[in-house]
């Protein structure tokens, strides 16, 4: 449910029903609201009408979720997808050997050669900061709870 729009202002009756939400503002408060021109208002003869779909709400969420854990999510996909790609490159795509046993052999040594040769680039000072300090760019939003 809505609780109050960006521009501060705090709807007359707000609900859920039919799979949306939907929050009914003043004419006036939507007229000098700062945020007019990015807002989902539509004007009524009554008022103006803020509907949101329930999917969309829940979309939000699992967005702002993922981009505040996002060093999280992207550091470990990169690392492992890295990590695939060079094992590829290194001759993990055909091996020479057949078995289980001596498959399971070769891989762990060349395991073990890459995670070694990362350490060895690591120690001279081969790997650049990830992260940067800039700030988030973002669009104003309802509130809801």
């Amino acid at each position: 449910m809505i609780n109050k729009c960006p521009g501060g202002h705090i709807p007359t009756h707000a609900g859920v029903s039919g799979g949306q939400t939907a929050a009914h503002f003043p004419h006036e408060a939507c007229a000098n609201c700062e945020f007019r021109e990015q807002c989902y208002s539509k004007k009524q003869a009554k008022d103006c009408v803020v509907r949101i779909s329930l999917k969309a709400v829940n979309t939000g969420r699992e967005r702002e979720k993922m981009n505040s854990n996002r060093k999280e999510n992207t550091s470990k996909r990169t690392g492992i997808e890295g990590s695939n790609s060079a094992l590829k490159r290194a001759g993990l795509n055909k091996l020479n050997v057949r078995g289980k046993v001596k498959s399971t052999v070769v891989c762990g040594l060349k395991v073990t050669v890459q995670n070694i040769k990362r350490f060895i680039k690591y120690l001279q000072g081969g790997y650049k900061p990830k992260y940067s300090n800039e700030p988030p760019n973002g669009i104003p939003v309802p509130v809801f709870s």
